[in-house]
């Protein structure tokens, strides 16, 4: 499973979506976003774009994905995945309070976060980074 995110959207490819749009796979997603209640979607062609990815809107932060092929429900696929997503506007606000020198542990945490998307790890621990870095945004005034 291979999952882009861009302009509040969260694009998801893999095969067993190649297999949904063929009539061959029956697919389920379910994801978590910042750690919340999961949302389970069974997905009909009209979330699949024409690059066969499947479509979801999002908003900015920590999501928990999990693709299920449930074509044989004796033996459920299941792939998981943890991504997370970061506006640009956020980014604008990091990058300011950074040249202010206002609070330089913004840029350790908003890079921890780029990287939860290239490796395997717990969605949780993203979450936690990523409400210390919106607390840090939002709570911190500078005064320089």
């Amino acid at each position: 499973m291979t999952i882009t995110l861009v302009n509040n959207q969260m694009l998801i490819e893999d095969v067993w979506i190649d297999g949904f749009v063929n009539s061959t796979t029956d697919i389920s997603v379910e994801y978590s976003h910042n750690c919340g209640e999961s949302v389970i979607l069974s997905p009909t062609l009209s979330d699949v774009n024409v690059d066969n990815q499947l479509v979801i809107d999002i908003s900015e932060g920590a999501y928990y994905v999990t693709l299920l092929n449930i074509t044989d429900p004796q033996t459920i696929g299941k792939q998981e995945l943890c991504v997370v997503y970061i506006t640009e506007e956020t980014k604008c606000k990091i990058e300011d309070k950074v040249a202010e020198e206002c609070d330089t542990q913004l840029i350790s945490y908003y890079v921890a976060l780029s990287l939860v998307n290239n490796c395997e790890c717990k969605c949780d621990k993203a979450c936690k980074i990523y409400e210390k870095l919106t607390n840090l945004i939002n709570d911190h005034e500078c005064n320089c």
